[in-house]
């Protein structure tokens, strides 16, 4: 038998079957992964202008950085990220349920309540609005596409998964090479 390719067991691979976990553990998982991804942007945008942010207390401006200031230009995307993804996940996951079935449609209501709550930063219906529709095309368009990147995916499977061979076996296009240019033969 031959060796297994590098890339491993094809059930070492995420799946897009998401299985039998419920609804508050796929919005909580949501809310915790959106949350990191806040943190971290967060503190990029901290970190990317080192100027100090002046807060204004009482009568006096303070030219430093507090740790109040600080904290709340990281936690406030994180908790802004952290919304959005539970949000789509909390929505699509009851769209689901409460339909029966596990297709577009729901990714399209995920969008859209998603939409909802990014748009909600501005404030403005009008905007929100617009912000729900593209977001639920959008999450649509992406959950009808599916999750591979490929036209072949079943050609990519058996490139990453299969058994190689116990020795090289060289096509007749590289020996007929190798004859042609005997410096070469060794590679």
């Amino acid at each position: 038998m031959g060796k297994t390719n590098i890339h491993g067991d094809p059930l070492d691979r995420p799946t897009d079957e998401i299985g039998d976990i419920g609804c508050f553990q796929r919005t909580g998982s949501s809310f915790l992964v959106g949350g990191a991804a806040g943190t971290f942007f967060g503190a990029a945008c901290l970190a990317w202008y080192p100027d100090p942010i002046v807060t204004v207390r009482g009568r006096g401006v303070v030219e430093f950085t507090s740790n109040r200031t600080a904290a709340r230009t990281v936690m406030r995307p994180a908790l802004w990220f952290a919304l959005v993804g539970s949000t789509f996940s909390a929505v699509d996951c009851f769209a689901e349920t409460a339909r029966n079935k596990k297709d577009s449609w729901n990714a399209v209501l995920g969008g859209m309540a998603t939409g909802l709550v990014m748009g909600s930063v501005t404030k403005r219906v009008d905007y929100m609005t617009v912000t729900s529709l593209a977001m639920g095309l959008v999450m649509g368009a992406v959950d009808y596409s599916g999750p591979h990147t490929t036209a072949k995916p079943m050609e990519v499977k058996k490139k990453m998964h299969d058994v190689m061979p116990e020795t090289h076996a060289e096509s007749e296009d590289l020996a007929a090479l190798k004859e042609k240019y005997p410096k070469y033969k060794h590679l």
